[in-house]
């Protein structure tokens, strides 16, 4: 904590966060919007051909077929990640016999080095988007482990799930905007995690964790309001070659 400190803030214009703020709610209406709209934002963004999408809503629950139909429309292009939920109870038992959806598995890690050394965060249950938005977009895992004091200090790379070892959602969002496959990530559990030519190292126990190099506080990064792009008020070029990450940030949302 006194590292960052005495450091203070880098600047990072690489990445910018569409976020569902109080102006959002305000002038679009009450969260969570229809799929017809979330759609016209995706397709927004993806006009001003960002490196990679992040989308940190859960997008688990029908809505209708057509609106359902749009918005998996409009993520199509290999270019967008989608929050997925898993479900840990730190120390229970996991179960024998769990659910998996048919594409889940199309999203895991191919390559684990030293496969019985890893000792990841394991789950017991799954939150998965909808089938039709897996297809055309990468799933990567939000779940995260705060410190005693509440404090969220590290990241989860990687955590199992039945037979499969599944990406956190940075992790993917990383491979996206470096251009790199699946078949580029490895898992060394003692070591770290290799992305491309780039290691990142963990914890020396085989659980995944890596501890969060902050860039500074709250707003170091650039901020839109998702209205804004809805009504037309971005210039497309704002999005190129960027990764830009939509979330909520309105109180009654915050994430």
């Amino acid at each position: 904590d006194f590292r960052f400190f005495i450091r203070g803030n880098l600047a990072h214009t690489d990445i910018l966060i569409v976020t569902v703020d109080e102006k959002s709610i305000r002038e679009i209406g009450r969260w969570p919007w229809n799929r017809k709209t979330l759609a016209e934002l995706v397709r927004q963004i993806h006009l001003g051909k960002p490196k990679v999408l992040g989308i940190d809503i859960m997008l688990s629950e029908r809505e209708i077929s057509e609106s359902d139909a749009l918005l998996a429309h409009a993520m199509k292009g290999g270019n967008t990640v989608l929050a997925t939920g898993f479900f840990v109870t730190p120390g229970q038992k996991k179960p024998q016999n769990v659910f998996v959806p048919d594409f889940l598995p199309d999203h895991s890690i191919l390559n684990i080095r030293d496969f019985k050394l890893i000792k990841p965060v394991e789950a017991e249950n799954v939150l998965s988007p909808l089938p039709e938005l897996a297809e055309n977009t990468v799933l990567g895992h939000v779940y995260y482990q705060p410190d005693t004091a509440g404090v969220l200090r590290h990241e989860i790379l990687y955590l199992k799930y039945a037979d499969e070892f599944y990406p956190s959602f940075a992790l993917q969002v990383s491979r996206i905007a470096l251009g790199l496959k699946m078949q580029d990530l490895t898992v060394y559990p003692l070591k770290g995690v290799k992305l491309g030519e780039t290691f990142i190292p963990t914890d020396a126990n085989g659980n995944g964790r890596m501890q969060i190099n902050y860039l500074g506080k709250e707003k170091t990064f650039e901020y839109i309001s998702a209205s804004d792009v809805l009504k037309g008020n971005i210039p497309h070029k704002v999005f190129k070659d960027r990764i830009v990450l939509l979330g909520t940030s309105a109180i009654a949302t915050y994430d």
